[in-house]
């Protein structure tokens, strides 16, 4: 059984707006935890969602969970809509050395708005979903499997 130290995200922030100077800050990353790759027989789902709940579709066993991405927004103007799209950049992950297996990020969950408050703040967390390659080979380094995704703000 390989155990997998599994998807620390990078995270980048695109801003859309002309008249502001708004603050967005990552204050926790998405982690999928620790996990071993069980069966890799078709591809196998992993998935957190913005609450930090999980679930599997088989094929994982989760040895430590992982916990939701979180983003801080302020300064923006006070009691305004915003609205979210996550988009993956980087979406086979691989662990930074040979590997026969890789995992594929197929997915961010965020949610579709987010509406600050009195202050111009908010924060609010986002998820994942990631896959097994579905190869058959369970042949996965014992790694750090990491990538990137992108969050877009606009109001």
């Amino acid at each position: 059984m390989n155990f997998i130290v599994c998807l620390i995200i990078a995270v980048s922030i695109s801003l859309f707006s002309t008249k502001i100077k708004a603050d967005v800050e990552v204050t926790q990353a998405l982690n999928f935890g620790i996990v071993a790759v069980l069966d890799n027989t078709s591809a196998h789902t992993y998935a957190i969602d913005e609450s930090g709940n999980i679930s599997i579709s088989g094929g994982f066993a989760i040895i430590a969970p992982g916990n939701p991405g979180a983003i801080r927004l302020s300064n923006y103007p006070g009691n305004i809509e915003v609205f979210v799209n996550g988009v993956v950049i980087t979406a086979v992950l691989n662990p930074g050395q040979i590997s026969q297996e890789y995992f594929v990020f197929t997915s961010v969950n965020v949610p579709p708005t987010v509406r600050t408050n009195s202050l111009g703040e908010e924060e609010f967390t986002f998820g994942g979903t990631i896959q097994t390659s579905g190869s058959g080979s369970i042949q996965f380094v014992d790694a750090q499997y990491a990538g990137q995704l992108r969050i877009d703000l606009n109001y």
